[in-house]
């Protein structure tokens, strides 16, 4: 089993590398559509299209200097484990920004993605 500590973790999109991450998660997900039949003791699934989203928790500060020209865009995505051997790669775009600033804390902005790109998603490096 591969293990991997998060804080080698980093964010790009249209080559642009996104600043002062704190965290990233990737969620994949299928459309199902089911199949059972009137008799059937059991459900029964078909599966469908596939798709991910992606979530960048970032500091506030500079994260994202070009932050208004990635809205609506679509570009390649990259997501890097420990180090740049461990890569997942794919089209996405980013579909919303949400800047927060408790007065508790540190200011974050949350920024959104969707995959757009019939290829999926690449890994490289992952074992």
């Amino acid at each position: 089993m591969a293990l991997y500590h998060g804080k080698g973790g980093m964010v790009t999109f249209g080559g642009n590398d996104i600043k002062h991450i704190t965290s990233w998660t990737l969620n994949t997900s299928v459309d199902v559509a089911d199949d059972t039949e009137m008799g059937d003791d059991w459900r029964s699934s078909l599966y469908g299209l596939i798709d991910f989203s992606v979530t960048v928790n970032t500091l506030n500060a500079d994260a994202v200097d070009t932050v208004g020209t990635f809205l609506g865009v679509s570009a390649a995505l990259g997501l890097e484990l420990l180090n740049s051997d461990d890569i997942i790669t794919g089209t996405a775009i980013c579909t919303g920004l949400t800047e927060s600033q408790p007065v508790d804390d540190v200011g974050t902005i949350t920024l959104t993605f969707v995959g757009n790109d019939e290829d999926g998603l690449g890994y490289t490096g992952l074992t």
